[in-house]
């Protein structure tokens, strides 16, 4: 008869605001808070800039998220999918 296997616990070290790096995989997550329940996406990335830009639009496109405010959405548009919102009236939107 073989012997259990007993699952290895993942350990997640924090690696900044929401952000955590998996120690047995070298991947790093995203974890918040949304309506009271904690919230644990795979960013699929090893790359710590990568990762952090991921992390944003992950927080910000998750489901039953709240809309958020219009300068976090302008930072993710320009940074991430690199489109310009130059023009744009930030009093008018948020």
């Amino acid at each position: 008869m073989k012997a259990p296997v007993t699952p290895e616990l993942q350990v997640l070290n924090r690696a900044g605001k929401n952000l955590f790096y998996s120690v047995a995989s070298g991947v790093y997550y995203a974890i918040f808070r949304r309506d009271g329940k904690q919230i644990r996406r795979s960013l699929k990335t090893s790359d710590r800039k990568l990762a952090e830009l991921r992390g944003k639009v992950e927080r910000l496109t998750t489901d039953h998220a709240k809309p958020p405010p219009f300068a976090e959405w302008q930072v993710v548009m320009t940074n991430v999918l690199r489109i310009p919102l130059k023009n744009l009236d930030t009093e008018k939107w948020g």
